[in-house]
């Protein structure tokens, strides 16, 4: 699993640093490579052999992870971020550790989880939890993205509450590289609209 995480991250920076403009990439990391001392050379790595731009690498680690139960992960969170890369908290809200998690992880971004999105529109608790989050991340100064969002109905009630960002079937389903490369010969770079000032904001993500 560690191999395959590597092998991912470094084709992951390395396709990115062929796209024009400068659109953001997120990776996601097991608890696997978390546990790896090795993490934070490879990430190193990645950028420099890949010659892309830290600030354009985002890491993804998801909380189903159980990284409340490791000891190390703040001091590799706060490496990784050294580097200046984001770290994004992944399922947010679905397991007990999340608030002492940003309070322990040096975080850039809480993603909430779909599991709230496709109820945000039928019960009021899924909607208050999306504005808890929002709140949340406002305090500690982290960006937020909605995951899972397909409806319009959800997107308005995210931005209703002043989320941002959102990814989801609304927005694109997941293509292969090559396919995104035949859509960049046709037409313009994919792109990730800021719902709340009309800014385009690039974002691919690799699982």
């Amino acid at each position: 699993m560690a191999e395959l995480g590597r092998r991912i991250l470094f084709r992951a920076c390395l396709e990115m640093a062929r796209w024009p403009g400068d659109p953001i990439v997120a990776v996601n990391v097991s608890a696997v490579q978390l546990r790896n001392a090795r993490l934070v050379e490879e990430v190193k790595d990645a950028l420099r052999i890949s010659g892309l731009t830290a600030t354009r690498l985002e890491i993804e680690l998801t909380e189903t992870a159980d990284l409340a139960s490791e000891d190390h992960a703040p001091a590799i969170v706060e490496a990784i971020r050294a580097l200046g890369v984001g770290v994004a908290l992944d399922d947010f809200g679905t397991r007990y550790s999340s608030l002492s998690l940003v309070q322990r992880l040096a975080l850039t971004r809480l993603k909430i989880d779909k599991s709230f999105v496709r109820t945000i529109n039928s019960t009021r608790r899924s909607l208050g939890i999306a504005q808890a989050v929002m709140n949340l991340a406002s305090t500690y100064d982290l960006a937020v993205t909605a995951e899972g969002v397909e409806t319009r109905e959800q997107m308005r009630a995210l931005a209703g509450i002043g989320c941002r960002h959102m990814q989801g079937y609304l927005f694109g389903r997941p293509y292969p590289i090559e396919v995104w490369w035949e859509k960049m010969a046709r037409t313009q770079l994919p792109r990730g609209r800021n719902l709340a000032s009309g800014a385009v904001t690039p974002l691919i993500h690799v699982s």
